[in-house]
Order: structure tokens, then C-alpha cells, then sequence
């Protein structure tokens, strides 16, 4: 019971501790000559409603449900710190960082140590480096947040060796496989570079103990106007297209695009939409995203956003699944 109520407890006091703390607080720490701490944290508080739509037919016979959801939640509040400094075997990182994360109370985002081009623990796959979210964030709410960058591919262990070349730079990694019964790692590369006034991110995934599995993504990033423009795509090959895009054992393919637009000095706009299929099991995803993001204060930001998903799952056992989501979210934050 204490621990249930902790949780509840903890979101408003988190929240309120935030909102306290002085504009321009001091958070780095100079621990000699060569090393280098600073404390870094983000509460992100929402309040949201989720209007859900279940359909499904099978044969003449087809069933509707609605749901309707109310939320107030502290979703993706940080808290930790970065060490950075200079060892005889080259520049060194180490970063911890926790999460809250919808109702658990804290999760380990990172939690990794760099020397020189080798890097060890846990943190973005190569997968999400450098891709872009279709809902202008890296956070989602029942959605695909990002074409390119699922949840499942969030933070994960790993062994990575990263390197410089002319503009461009190439990471391989052993990462701990998703697959609970994988006889080994999954194994990833990610070359980023610039075309031009392009920024070009391309990942692909590799999972050698099952034949014929892999997944490639990428992105363009590039000015169109006075807004920061992009595009992403990504291509799946068997049960990996369930991380890709939503579904299992067929390949599948998803698109998106999406831009962020400053009105003034200090407001944003963001548009995002993106498309998935799986021509096996006949499934479409399609997902819009708009938000508002205004900064009253430094450190502070405010904001609003409408985000709508639809599912459809066809050529399943007689029956058709279709599912609606439509997102009403307000946020406030405020950045360490």
C-alpha cells in the first residue's frame, strides 16, 4: 500500500520542487582540472484525455466500444548527470539518468561509461541516434511516436565502437537482443553524415541468430523555408517488423514526415504524419501529430498537442480489427 501511495505522492511533489527552483540554478560541478559533473534533470507534467474507438467485425457481425481517459502524469520526468573529462586513453563519459515513466516510479535510461571511441552500459539504441519523431518528441502515447524510433528501441545494453571520417560518423554495437529466448546479440550500425545542408542518418539491425531478419531505417533533415523539415522511413524483414512498425513475420514498410516551424522567438509549431503497411496481414497504420510549444520563461516550456492514430488489422483468423485514437494533451516543463 506504501508504495502505491509513493507513487501517487511522489508526481505532484516531484512537480511542485520544479516550479520552485530558481531560474538560473547552478548544476555544474568542477570536480579537478580534468573531470567535469553536471547535474541535469527535465520534469515534464501532463494532462491529458485519450478518446479510444474499438471496432471489430467478423462475418455479419461487428461490435463498437468506446473508452474515454482522463490523466494528469509526470511522463518522461529525468533527473541525473553527466561526468565528462580527458584520460591518458582519451576523452571519457559517464552519464546516469532515471525516468519516470507512466506509473513506475523510476526506470534507468542511462546508464553508460565512454573512453575514447568505446562505449559500454546502457543507452540509445543506434537505431533511435540521430532519427527524427513524428510526434515532434521522444515521448508517444499509444502510438508510433516515430516510424523510425520505437519504444521497444528506446535504451538498450550494449557494446559500441564509434568512429570518425571526413563529415560522417559510423557506431557499430552488440546490442542485448528483445528476444527473450535470442542465443545472441542483435547487431547494429549507424552512419550519419551531411549531404549538402542535409543531415542523412540511415540505422540497420541485424539479428543473426534468425534467418532472413532485419530492419533498415533512415532520415533526411534539412531546412524548407524557416522550418526544420524531415523524413524517415523504415523497411522490416520478418519478426522484427513487430519493433518495426507493428506487426510480426512478413515485411512490412512505414514513411513519415514532419516539421517544426517557429511562429516567433518564442513559439514553435510542430506537424507530424506518417503511414505503415504490412501487405501480408493486410494492416495499415496512419498517425497525425500538431502541437504548440511556447517559452514564457528560459528553462520553461508550455504547450498543447492532438495527436490521432488508426489502426486497421485485416486477414486475421475471419476477423478485422480498426482502431482509433485521438489525443488531447497539455503540457509544462521545465529543463535543468
Amino acid at each position: 500500500m506504501f508504495a502505491v501511495f509513493g507513487k501517487k505522492l511522489m508526481r505532484p511533489v516531484l512537480t511542485v520542487l520544479a516550479i520552485g527552483l530558481p531560474l538560473s540554478a547552478p548544476h555544474q560541478v568542477k570536480a579537478d582540472d580534468n573531470f567535469t559533473v553536471v547535474f541535469n534533470g527535465l520534469v515534464d507534467t501532463h494532462i491529458y484525455k485519450l478518446n479510444s474507438h474499438v471496432r471489430v467485425a467478423t462475418g455479419l457481425t461487428v461490435t463498437h466500444t468506446e473508452y474515454e481517459d482522463w490523466n494528469i502524469d509526470n511522463f518522461n520526468t529525468r533527473y541525473g548527470f553527466t561526468a565528462t573529462g580527458d584520460t591518458a586513453l582519451g576523452a571519457f563519459t559517464a552519464k546516469i539518468e532515471g525516468e519516470l515513466l507512466g506509473d513506475q516510479l523510476a526506470i534507468i535510461r542511462h546508464a553508460f561509461g565512454q573512453v575514447g571511441p568505446i562505449l559500454a552500459g546502457q543507452t540509445d539504441s543506434l537505431m533511435r541516434e540521430g532519427m527524427p519523431f513524428l510526434s515532434g518528441s521522444d515521448d508517444s502515447f499509444y502510438t508510433i511516436e516515430s516510424i523510425s524510433a520505437p519504444t521497444t528501441w528506446r535504451q538498450r545494453q550494449q557494446l559500441r565502437y564509434t568512429t570518425h571520417f571526413g563529415d560522417a560518423t559510423l557506431a557499430v554495437a552488440l546490442e542485448d537482443n528483445f528476444q527473450t529466448n535470442s542465443d545472441f546479440f542483435d547487431i547494429t550500425a549507424n552512419l550519419q553524415t551531411e549531404v549538402g545542408s542535409a543531415k542523412i542518418a540511415v540505422a540497420a539491425l541485424y539479428d543473426p541468430t534468425r534467418d532472413d531478419q532485419f530492419v533498415i531505417t533512415g532520415s533526411a533533415s534539412f531546412k524548407l523555408g524557416p522550418a526544420d523539415a524531415f523524413v524517415t522511413g523504415t523497411f522490416s524483414q520478418g519478426i522484427l517488423g513487430l519493433q518495426a512498425v507493428g506487426w510480426p513475420d512478413a515485411s512490412s514498410i512505414g514513411v513519415g514526415v514532419g516539421a517544426h516551424i517557429p511562429l516567433d522567438d518564442n513559439l514553435t509549431a510542430f506537424v507530424g504524419a506518417g503511414r505503415a503497411e504490412n501487405q501480408t496481414y493486410e494492416n495499415t497504420i496512419n498517425y497525425f501529430a500538431g502541437s504548440l510549444t511556447w517559452s514564457p520563461l528560459p528553462q520553461h516550456e508550455v504547450g498543447g498537442r492532438v495527436q490521432y492514430s488508426e489502426y486497421f488489422h485485416g486477414n486475421f483468423s475471419g476477423t478485422t480489427y480498426e482502431y482509433d485514437y485521438l489525443l488531447f494533451d497539455t503540457f509544462w516543463r521545465y529543463k535543468l
